[in-house]
């Protein structure tokens, strides 16, 4: 069985290069990372990462 990818996006390991590492700075240094945090229940809730069977 594979992804849904309906419910969001599927990332290979190739994604994950020096852009994404990058980019993932950026977010610690504009506080991206703290608002996701922040709203982290209610993300979970919106998309679950497992759902339970």
């Amino acid at each position: 069985m594979g992804q849904d990818s309906t419910k969001g996006r599927i990332f290979r390991r190739g994604d994950f290069g020096e852009a994404a590492v990058e980019r993932m700075l950026r977010h610690f240094e504009t506080g991206m990372m703290t608002e996701y945090i922040v709203d982290i229940e209610g993300r979970r809730a919106a998309m679950p990462i497992v759902d339970q069977l």
